[in-house]
């Protein structure tokens, strides 16, 4: 049966498993699995053909990791609503490159000016 005799017939195209791919990012290499279907028309859009090079993913995965989330948190926004499929162990090494950063930041001296005359919370026992 030709392509427009399996098209008419309802046997248009399927997806065809997924295929590994190692790209470079701002923290090293990433492997990835990027889907793929029996036509090759499937275009991925966060990591396009031909692309080695990775650095929207980071910063969205930095971004996602400073906003709260856990790595298995990460993991699942990135499969469900962008189709990549980042290992854990992945996403935990992105986010440990810049843990020392995150660190400094979290327990930098804060101004005087931000920490002045804060009112005092304060309890009243009633009689």
């Amino acid at each position: 049966m030709d392509s427009t005799g399996k098209t008419a017939a309802g046997q248009g195209n399927h997806r065809n498993g997924y295929y590994p791919k190692r790209v470079d990012s701002n923290y090293g290499p990433v492997d990835v699995t990027v889907p793929r279907d029996r036509n090759g028309s499937f275009l991925p859009t966060m990591v396009p053909k031909g692309s080695r090079r990775l650095t929207d993913v980071d910063d969205m995965i930095i971004s996602l990791y400073a906003g709260g989330m856990t790595v298995r948190d990460i993991q699942h926004h990135m499969i469900t609503s962008m189709g990549v499929d980042i290992s854990h162990e992945t996403i935990s090494a992105i986010t440990d490159a810049v843990l020392d950063e995150v660190m400094i930041w979290q327990n930098r001296q804060l101004d005087e000016s931000l920490t002045g005359d804060l009112p005092r919370c304060t309890t009243h026992q009633s009689p």
